[in-house]
């Protein structure tokens, strides 16, 4: 079978209106989720997130995606599976909407999805974390995306060959912790991804990312964290577990840090980052880890 990709805009125009809600919207096994040929769609449109039945085999799930707009005539519908197994001619029917279609086919069109959450050309500012990654089964084919819709990115904007590389939200979609101390992304969960987005603590002690799940994958990022200050140091990434980043540039701008990234008792991959601190810090970061 196949790997279905689920995509969701995430904005004030978006299928959700924060990062973490689209996190949650995720079902809670992304290996078995399934997408399955249907037609006869009827009654209403369904509504993201609401609880399915599927009356026939008696099988439960949580709705995703699908291609029509109820009542039309769609092609497929694609769920989280919560108890049981769909088969032919059942009658799947929303909680809330109470919209249906039918299942043409006993086998599932693709077997587990990659949930890609699709940025909008915002700043998502959060007193607290912006989203923290985690509570689904994944796999390596079968996991959460975190990226920008086309042309939202910061590498997309025009001047992007005269990009200082720094965090600025006014050149593509950005993601700010202001919360004193706090952690802007969290990426709890095995397998997960992260790619195009600037991602900001801009609060004192702020980290902007941390990895404590297996294999995550973050690529063509800009990273800051921390503020000019005298406090205590803190670092801009920290990793619990082995995690891979590439092609990302990583700034310090904690007044007192003596590291940038913290590895723990970890070995991380890092593959064409560039990894700095503002020359004008009190005190210069002694090392890149610790």
């Amino acid at each position: 079978m196949a790997i279905a990709t689920v995509v969701k805009t995430i904005g004030a125009s978006g299928v959700f209106s924060t990062v973490q809600l689209w996190e949650d919207g995720a079902p809670t096994n992304l290996v078995t989720a399934e997408r399955s040929a249907a037609g006869t769609f009827a009654v209403a449109a369904f509504q993201q997130g609401e609880a399915l039945s599927f009356v026939g085999s008696g099988a439960t799930g949580k709705f995703l995606d699908t291609d029509s707009t109820a009542p039309g005539n769609g092609t497929y519908v694609t769920y989280g599976i919560t108890a049981g197994n769909p088969t032919l001619n059942d009658v799947v029917t929303g909680g809330t909407s109470g919209a249906t279609c039918i299942l043409s086919s006993s086998t599932a069109i693709d077997t587990g999805i990659i949930w890609e959450g699709q940025c909008q050309n915002q700043e998502f500012v959060v007193a607290g974390t912006v989203v923290s990654i985690a509570g689904s089964t994944t796999s390596t084919t079968a996991y959460k995306h975190l990226t920008t819709v086309a042309g939202a990115s910061f590498r997309d904007h025009a001047d992007v060959l005269t990009n200082p590389l720094r965090y600025n939200a006014a050149v593509g979609a950005a993601l700010n912790c202001t919360t004193a101390a706090g952690t802007c992304v969290s990426l709890v969960e095995n397998n997960n991804r992260i790619s195009k987005l600037q991602i900001k603590a801009s609060g004192l002690l702020g980290r902007a990312l941390t990895i404590s799940g297996s294999a995550a994958f973050v690529y063509q990022c800009i990273i800051e964290g921390g503020v000019i200050s005298a406090l205590t140091s803190n670092t801009t990434v920290l990793f619990s577990s082995a995690g891979t980043v590439r092609n990302c540039v990583i700034i310090q701008r904690g007044g007192t840090a003596d590291h940038i990234i913290a590895t723990q008792t970890q070995s991380p991959f890092l593959y064409n980052c560039t990894i700095v601190a503002p020359i004008g810090l009190a005190d210069q970061p002694e090392s890149i880890f610790s």
